[in-house]
């Protein structure tokens, strides 16, 4: 009895290798010049722009020389004389105002510190119903005066002994001390400020001198 075969069953068909080392070989020469086509187009791109930046900068150049030459062609004379001048008072200034703070440093004006003492002591010994207006300190601190007002004259006698505690106050005198009462509304009126009426008080300034021959000292007394 005749027996058929199938010739056509899949388990006789050749099958093919996929992954064989020539299509692998043939897959990396791709990526590889793929590789080498992006890499020549950067190094294009590069060398354009680069080009460009050296172009951009010999441009910014050549104007920045053009516009050098035509201001000093429009600046006079008489222009760079006054700049020139104003040049030399400011390096003067710089140079005495180094000299200044140089003094200041080594103590040669007396008060290595400024005026920041000055200030320190005016503001512990600030009391109720005094306030200070004005302050005037000498070259070298030699004298100190103040400007201010209080609600009443009876208050400068313990605020002047107050102040007269304060390190920046010793050896010193009372050459000038001024008081002075104020209408507080005539004031206000002379100013031209309206609203509530405030209350009267008295002007004062005294001026305080290093210790010598003359006005009493800062609180009756001698430090």
């Amino acid at each position: 009895m005749p027996q058929q075969i199938n010739l056509f069953s899949p388990i006789f068909l050749k099958r093919e290798k996929h992954f064989s080392a020539r299509a692998m070989a043939w897959g990396l020469g791709v990526v590889a010049a793929g590789l080498g086509v992006l890499y020549a187009f950067a190094w294009f791109e590069h060398r354009a722009l680069a080009e460009s930046v050296r172009a951009y900068e010999a441009r910014v150049a050549e104007q920045r020389a053009q516009y050098a030459k035509a201001a000093q062609q429009l600046l006079s004379e008489d222009a760079r004389k006054a700049l020139e001048s104003e040049a030399t008072r400011l390096a003067q200034e710089v140079a005495r105002r180094r000299k200044l703070l140089e003094s200041l440093h080594a103590g040669e004006l007396g008060n290595a510190d400024g005026v920041s003492s000055y200030f320190a002591a005016l503001a512990r010994r600030a009391r109720h119903g005094v306030w200070v207006t004005g302050v005037e300190i000498g070259e070298g601190g030699a004298e100190f005066a103040v400007n201010g007002r209080m609600l009443g004259a009876e208050l400068a006698p313990a605020y002047l002994r107050a102040l007269g505690e304060e390190d920046v106050m010793r050896g010193r005198r009372i050459a000038e001390l001024k008081l002075a009462r104020r209408d507080a509304g005539a004031a206000a009126a002379e100013a031209g400020r309206t609203g509530a009426a405030p209350a009267d008080f008295v002007e004062f300034s005294f001026v305080a001198l290093r210790e010598g021959e003359g006005a009493a000292t800062i609180g009756g007394e001698k430090r």
